[in-house]
């Protein structure tokens, strides 16, 4: 969804659309999702290790970018259809 999306049925949406894309547990998903932001898609962790090093927790998942960066190949790679419209 798109930063700032407050409608959590329709975040909840897009991550059960994402976990299908990849075969994940749609309930793990949103659970994690819950804990980590409590759905806030412009979350932004300012105050922990990684915010102190430059680089703050950000997102529904709380990725730091370092992480997204490394890993969006990998999983635009194994499901190019899911990324259509992304460029991240």
């Amino acid at each position: 969804p798109a930063e700032g999306t407050k409608d959590v049925g329709e975040i909840k949406e897009f991550i059960a659309d994402a976990a299908k894309a990849y075969g994940a547990d749609t309930k793990v998903l949103t659970e994690m999702a819950r804990r980590e932001s409590t759905f806030k898609t412009g979350a932004a962790n300012n105050w922990d290790s990684n915010a102190q090093k430059g680089t703050p927790s950000k997102g529904l998942f709380q990725f730091i970018e370092p992480t997204f960066k490394s890993m969006a190949p990998k999983a635009r790679k194994a499901n190019p259809q899911a990324w259509q419209g992304i460029d991240k």
